[in-house]
C-alpha cells in the first residue's frame, strides 16, 4: 500500500508541479528514484555516498582529485515543421547559439566568466569555486560520423515522433528514449519548445546522478539521462568579452524573462545534473537538515522566489536573518549563486563547496564518471585527420525580397595543420550581380544585401597559407520588392467622403530595380479579386498613371473602384491596392457643357491634323492635354489665344479626349483620328 500511495503522490506531483517554477529537476529526481529504486536508492543514500567522498577528498587533498575533467556534449535540436529554416528567435537554433552555450558553460564552471567581478558581491567572491572541468563539442556521432556542426544534432520533432511542441511527460517518455546517445559516452542536451503554459514559464530540468554502480546496463533511467532546456533560455546574447550581441540570437519579445540571455539556465541545470541542489534545499524554512543543500558556504534561504530580474532589488534579499554559521555574521541572499533562481544577468559564481561536491560526483557516480575516460574522450571528440573543416550558416532566413539584408556565420576547424588564416566569403557564386558587398575577407562577415531579384549561391573559402577548403553552399532566394504608396493625386476629400473626379490620378513609389514591367488593373470594390482588367502595361520605373473616364471607359458614377498596381519580373510579381469613389459629372458630363461648347475643334474627325479656336473664349492663356482611350498621355502643348494647328498624322486611328486647361475653366472635346 506503502508503494502504491508513493507512486500516486508522485504522479499526481508530476502532473501539478511542471510549469510552475523556473526548474523542476528537484521533482523529476523524486519521480525518479520512486520509478527506478534499485538504481536511483534514496535520496539519504545518495547523500551518505557523496559526504563520505567529500570528506575523503579533503583528507587527501589533491591526491584525491582525478580530474581535469572533459565532457564531450551533444546538443540535440528539436524544431518542427514550422522551423525547418535555421534562424534566430526560432527552436531551431543557429550553430552560433549553440557554440555560445557551451562556451557559458565552460566560462560559468571555470570562473572565467566576464561578468564575474561585477555580479558577485565581495563577501562571496572569496568563496566562489571553479571547476576543473571542459565541456566539448562532440565531432563524431555513434557511428563514428564526423558530425557537420561539432556537438550538434538537428532533428524534425515532429516529423519523427508526431509532435510540435513537448510536454515534460512526452520528453521523458518519447523524445529522449528516441533520440539519446550513449549517456556513459555524451552528455546529451536537449533543445525543445515546450508546449502549453511550459513555453513560456519552464526553462528547463535535468536528470539527477545515480551512485549505483551497473546503472544503464540491466535497466535503469540511462536514456533520459542528461538535460532538457527550453529553446528561449538556450545560448548567449553576449560575447565572450560580455559584450551584447548587435543581432540577438533570441530577442527580448522572445525571452522567458528580461535579463535572461546569458546561458545561465543550461548552468544551473547541468549543476543539477552533477548532483547539486537549489540553495534553499527545497524546503521552505530557514534552519534543520530538510532545508540544506549541503553546502556551507552558501548562506540560508527561506525558500524559492519568483525569478528575480532586478539585479538591484535581488541584491536586498535577506529572507533568513540571523548570524550565518560560516561567514560569522548576518549575510544577504546569495542570489549571484547559479543554483538560485535569479536571472541570468545577476548570476556569476558556483560556491567552493558545490565545486567539490560536483567533482565528487564526478569521481563516484558511475554514469559521470565514464564520461571522462579516456577511451571515451577519444572515441567521441577525437583528432580528425590532417585536414581543414569548414561550414557555413544563415542566420536567419535564407529567402526574402531583393534589398533585405542577409546574415552569416562560420564554423572552421584545422586539424593537425597549420591554423586558419584566410577567410574569403563570394556572396554571388554565379554572378547574378546587384549583391553588396559581393565578397568580404574575414571570419565574421557584415550584413550582405541582395539588390535583385534571383537565386544566389553564398560559400566560403579557409586557407592556412598552404592547404585551401571551400564549404558547403546557401542558396538564397530574393524576390520582387512591389511598389508602395499607391495613391490619388487629384483626390478630393477625405474619408468616406474622398473621390476622384473626371480621372484617376494613381503615382505610387518604385521599390523594385528588377522589374520587367508594371501592370494598371481596376474593378468595382465589390467584385472579387477575380474581376480586375488591365488597363494598361507600363515600362519598368514608371511611376505614375492617369485612367481618364470617358463613354469607353466603361466606370459608373458613385461607384467605388479598386485599383491595383503590379510590378512584374518573369513569373514573379508583387502589387500594391487602393481604393477610391469616382466621379465624372465634371469632365465626362461636361464635353458638351456651355464653356466646352465655346470651343472650335475642326476637322473632326481629323485624319493628319486638327484646329482648336479658342477666340470665343477670350482667355488670357491655355494649354492642352490629349488622352487616349487607356488614359495614357499622348501629347501636352501650350495654345494661343486664337488659333492652334495640332499634328496627329502620326497617331493612331481611334478616339481621343482633349482637355483645355484655361484661366477660366476646363473644356473638353472628343477628337477622333480617322
Amino acid at each position: 500500500m506503502k508503494k502504491i500511495l508513493t507512486l500516486l503522490f508522485v504522479t499526481l506531483l508530476s502532473n501539478w508541479a511542471w510549469g510552475q517554477e523556473k526548474c523542476l529537476s528537484h521533482v523529476y529526481e523524486q519521480e525518479l528514484r520512486a520509478k527506478y529504486p534499485q538504481y536511483m536508492g534514496t535520496q539519504e543514500d545518495f547523500e551518505r555516498i557523496l559526504a563520505q567522498k567529500i570528506e575523503e577528498r579533503k583528507r587527501l587533498g589533491s591526491a584525491a582529485r582525478t580530474g581535469p575533467y572533459t565532457i564531450p556534449v551533444i546538443i540535440h535540436v528539436i524544431y518542427n515543421n514550422s522551423s525547418t529554416t535555421i534562424a534566430n528567435n526560432s527552436v531551431n537554433i543557429p550553430y552560433g547559439q549553440a557554440a555560445s552555450q557551451i562556451r557559458v558553460l565552460n566560462e560559468d564552471f571555470q570562473k572565467t566568466n566576464p561578468d564575474f567581478s561585477a555580479n558577485v558581491r565581495a563577501v562571496f567572491q572569496p568563496y566562489a569555486g571553479d571547476m576543473d572541468v571542459t565541456f566539448v563539442a562532440a565531432t563524431k556521432d555513434p557511428n563514428g560520423n564526423y558530425l557537420t556542426e561539432p556537438g550538434v544534432e538537428r532533428i524534425n520533432g515532429e516529423e519523427r515522433f508526431g509532435v510540435a511542441a513537448w510536454s515534460t511527460d512526452q520528453c521523458n517518455s518519447t523524445l529522449k528514449p528516441g533520440t539519446y546517445w550513449d549517456p556513459s559516452k555524451y552528455f546529451n542536451f536537449w533543445v525543445v519548445k515546450f508546449s502549453g503554459s511550459n513555453d513560456t514559464g519552464l526553462f528547463g530540468y535535468a536528470q539527477f546522478p545515480s551512485m549505483t554502480p551497473g546503472w544503464g546496463t540491466s535497466g535503469g533511467a540511462d536514456n533520459t539521462d542528461g538535460v532538457v532546456i527550453n529553446w528561449r533560455a538556450t545560448g548567449s546574447n553576449y560575447d565572450a568579452a560580455g559584450n551584447a550581441l548587435s543581432t540577438p540570437y533570441v530577442s527580448s519579445a522572445n525571452l522567458i524573462c528580461s535579463n535572461c540571455d546569458k546561458g545561465r539556465t543550461a548552468t544551473h541545470e547541468i549543476g543539477h545534473w552533477l548532483g547539486l541542489r537549489h540553495t534553499w534545499g527545497d524546503q521552505s524554512g530557514c534552519s534543520g537538515p530538510n532545508f540544506d543543500d549541503y553546502c556551507d558556504d552558501t548562506p540560508e534561504l527561506s525558500g524559492a522566489s519568483p525569478v528575480e530580474t532586478n539585479c538591484v532589488t535581488a541584491r536586498t534579499k535577506n529572507s533568513c536573518t540571523g548570524v550565518d554559521a560560516f561567514y560569522g555574521s548576518d549575510v544577504l541572499d546569495q542570489i549571484e549563486n547559479y543554483m538560485d533562481y535569479s536571472a541570468d544577468g545577476c548570476m556569476g559564481m558556483f560556491s567552493a563547496d558545490q565545486v567539490a561536491r560536483m567533482e565528487a560526483v564526478m569521481d563516484v557516480a558511475p554514469n559521470r564518471a565514464s564520461l571522462t575516460t579516456p577511451a571515451n574522450i577519444s572515441a567521441v571528440a577525437p583528432t580528425r585527420p590532417n585536414d581543414l573543416y569548414v561550414t557555413i550558416y544563415a542566420i536567419g532566413t535564407t529567402s526574402g525580397k531583393e534589398g533585405d539584408n542577409f546574415s552569416f556565420q562560420q564554423a572552421s576547424q584545422s586539424e593537425g595543420l597549420a591554423a586558419i588564416n584566410s577567410y574569403t566569403w563570394n556572396f554571388d557564386v554565379d554572378g547574378i550581380g546587384g549583391v553588396s558587398p559581393a565578397t568580404f575577407s574575414g571570419a565574421t562577415p557584415p550584413a550582405v544585401t541582395f539588390g535583385s531579384v534571383g537565386t544566389y549561391k553564398v560559400q566560403l573559402t579557409v586557407s592556412n597559407g598552404t592547404q585551401s577548403k571551400s564549404s558547403n553552399i546557401i542558396t538564397v532566394t530574393t524576390t520582387l520588392k512591389g511598389p508602395s504608396s499607391l495613391q490619388f493625386t487629384n483626390k478630393v476629400g477625405t474619408g468616406a467622403a474622398a473621390k476622384v473626379v473626371g480621372q484617376a490620378d494613381l503615382q505610387w513609389v518604385d521599390n523594385s530595380t528588377s522589374e520587367d514591367n508594371y501592370i494598371v488593373e481596376r474593378k468595382k470594390n465589390s467584385e472579387p479579386t477575380s474581376a480586375y482588367v488591365t488597363l494598361a502595361t507600363l515600362a519598368a520605373n514608371t511611376t505614375t498613371y492617369s485612367d481618364v473616364y470617358s463613354s469607353t471607359n466603361s466606370v459608373e458614377n458613385g461607384q467605388s473602384y479598386n485599383y491595383r498596381v503590379t510590378a512584374k519580373k518573369g513569373s514573379s510579381t508583387a502589387s500594391v491596392t487602393a481604393t477610391i469613389k469616382v466621379e465624372f459629372n465634371q469632365e465626362v458630363t461636361a464635353i458638351e457643357d456651355a464653356f466646352s461648347k465655346e470651343v472650335s475643334l475642326y476637322p473632326n474627325p481629323a485624319q493628319t491634323s486638327f484646329q482648336v479656336d479658342l477666340s470665343k473664349l477670350q482667355v488670357n492663356e491655355a494649354s492642352m492635354v490629349l488622352f487616349n482611350t487607356l488614359g495614357q498621355k499622348i501629347m501636352d502643348k501650350t495654345l494661343s489665344n486664337g488659333v492652334s494647328e495640332i499634328n496627329v498624322s502620326k497617331m493612331p486611328k481611334g478616339m481621343y479626349l482633349l482637355k483645355i486647361n484655361t484661366n477660366k475653366g476646363v473644356a473638353l472635346k472628343r477628337v477622333i483620328v480617322d
